[in-house]
């Protein structure tokens, strides 16, 4: 469980790999609490997916694979946006 701000957005994928909840938002924070102390197969779930985003996005493999891609993607700069380049998104047809 996080606030939507920053690099919690990245991390988290709201309601599949965790919970984010507004900023200064105390009552959709407790919300979010409850809820998962409540329900073991969420806390599961989310957990999981939690650690498979960690592993495919954040691991220090992954973060080479991805500056890898934007390295050699920067002919395509101008052409495609950054973050297609860095997650190996094909080229679409014009």
């Amino acid at each position: 469980i996080a606030t939507a701000i920053g690099g919690n957005c990245d991390a988290i994928e709201d309601g599949r790999s965790g919970r984010l909840v507004p900023v200064r938002d105390p009552v959709r924070l407790g919300e979010a609490i409850l809820e998962l102390s409540r329900d073991a197969d969420l806390r599961g779930k989310l957990g999981a997916a939690a650690r498979e985003r960690v592993i495919s996005r954040f691991s220090q493999k992954a973060c080479i694979e991805r500056y890898l891609r934007l390295y050699r993607g920067f002919t395509d700069l101008g052409s495609r946006p950054v973050q297609a380049i860095i997650d190996g998104a094909p080229l679409r047809p014009r």
